[in-house]
Formats: structure tokens, C-alpha cells, sequence
């Protein structure tokens, strides 16, 4: 059983590196992922124990991508 995050991200198909960036989030602390890039919203995939910590974990690379635009 997975669990199904939707990215709450505009991406475009043609876009190249968002889906590995975010897939290497979950990776990095030990979950396994799997993404799939949508039309206009990207998928990511992780074991359904891992549903509840894996949203922290993006909120994170989120935060830390805002603090580098800033």
C-alpha cells in the first residue's frame, strides 16, 4: 500500500529536475519514492507509513527553496 502526495506546485512536463530535486528529499531520509511528473502537478509515491512524515519532510525543501529566492 502507498501513499499518493500531489505536489501543490505548477510544473510544466517540459520542466527539467523539479521531480528528482523533490524525490531526493524523501530518499535522503531513508523513504522510498517514487515521482511521477503530471501535466500540470507532479506525483510523488511513498510507503503508506511513510505518508505522515513524508509532507513534513517537503515542507522543508519548500521553506529552504523560498529562503533562497528571498
Amino acid at each position: 500500500m502507498a501513499g499518493w502526495l500531489v505536489l501543490r506546485v505548477y510544473s510544466a512536463l517540459d520542466a527539467v529536475g523539479l521531480t528528482a530535486a523533490v524525490a531526493q528529499e524523501p530518499a535522503g531520509a531513508g523513504m522510498s519514492c517514487d515521482g511521477v511528473a503530471g501535466f500540470h502537478h507532479d506525483h510523488l509515491f511513498v510507503s503508506y507509513e511513510a505518508t505522515h512524515r513524508a509532507p513534513e519532510l517537503l515542507e522543508g525543501l519548500s521553506r529552504r527553496c523560498a529562503a533562497d529566492v528571498a
